[in-house]
Parts: structure tokens; C-alpha cells; sequence
């Protein structure tokens, strides 16, 4: 065994874990994020924002859509938000739709929009193919003519008939 490397002691081969970022409490960032780990936002974003983990400080506002794994919200959002699983704390305000897998909203938390419960995986296009667009369409006839085969639209009243034939 002459031509044998010896392993460096404490290499073990595992990743380094990436170093969450950070957007400070004085900083106001107008653009698209995205990362595959953990953000911090304490500023301003005007702007998408795509991470791993997304932490919406008290002081944090974003206006733009979010889409991560995790959301927790102490501050604002005025826009769309994604998530396998979003937490709204006590002073949260979140002004847009909010599509989930799970959520929970602390006392204290304002929000103003559609909740939507869905898989990651599935959700942009399934809400799309069953006609999800816009909120305000939720309770209009036009929305569910066009899908008699669609097993989650809306079951439609129906008067009963009389018995026996007769009027009533």
C-alpha cells in the first residue's frame, strides 16, 4: 500500500452549512432574490423573494411576492406568499393570498386575503387549472361553467320536487 492518501483528520465530508443573509434594518433592496438558504429580512424589499427559510422581522417590509419553505412574518408583506409552511407572529400584517401546506397565525396577526391549502409541488398549477386566478372570481358563476367535470366546484341548489307528483 505504498501510493495510499491519508485522510485529513476532521474531514468528515460534509457540507459547511451556508451562513444565513441578512438584509438590515437601515437597507432598502428594489430586486429579485433568491437563495437556497436562510433570509433575514430587518429593510425593505421591493421585489420577489425566493429562499429556503424566509424571516420577515418586525421591521422588515417586502412588497413583492415570497416564496420559500419557511416563512415566519413579524412585519409586513404586501403581496403573494408560498410556502410548505408559513407562521404569522403577534404584529404581523400580511396583505395578499397565501398558499400553504400548513399555517399558523398567532393572535395579533393581520391578514388580509385568500388562505389556500396545497402541496408545493402542485399548487401554481393546480390552482391554475381549476380557475384560482383572482380572489374576486371565487364566488362567480363564469368560474365553474366552464368545469362540470372539476370534482371541487361548488355544488349547485337544487329545489327539491314534491311527492307524488304534486305541487307544493
Amino acid at each position: 500500500m505504498f501510493f495510499r492518501k491519508q485522510k485529513s483528520v476532521g474531514n468528515d465530508n460534509r457540507p459547511v452549512p451556508a451562513q444565513p443573509t441578512f438584509i438590515g434594518a437601515d437597507t432598502r433592496f428594489d430586486g429579485n432574490i433568491d437563495t437556497d438558504g436562510e433570509l433575514h429580512i430587518e429593510g425593505e424589499v421591493r421585489g420577489s423573494v425566493r429562499a429556503g427559510v424566509c424571516i420577515i422581522a418586525t421591521s422588515g417590509i417586502v412588497e413583492g411576492e415570497v416564496i420559500a419553505g419557511d416563512v415566519i412574518v413579524h412585519g409586513r408583506v404586501d403581496g403573494p406568499l408560498r410556502a410548505t409552511h408559513v407562521h404569522l407572529q403577534p404584529g404581523a400584517t400580511v396583505e395578499g393570498d397565501i398558499t400553504s401546506e400548513t399555517i399558523a397565525i398567532e393572535t395579533g396577526a393581520r391578514l388580509s386575503g385568500a388562505v389556500w391549502q396545497s402541496a408545493r409541488d402542485h399548487q401554481p398549477r393546480q390552482r391554475a387549472a381549476l380557475g384560482y386566478g383572482e380572489s374576486s372570481h371565487l364566488f362567480s358563476d363564469s368560474l365553474w361553467s366552464s368545469q362540470e367535470d372539476d370534482p371541487m366546484r361548488p355544488l349547485k341548489a337544487v329545489k327539491p320536487r314534491a311527492a307524488n307528483g304534486s305541487r307544493g
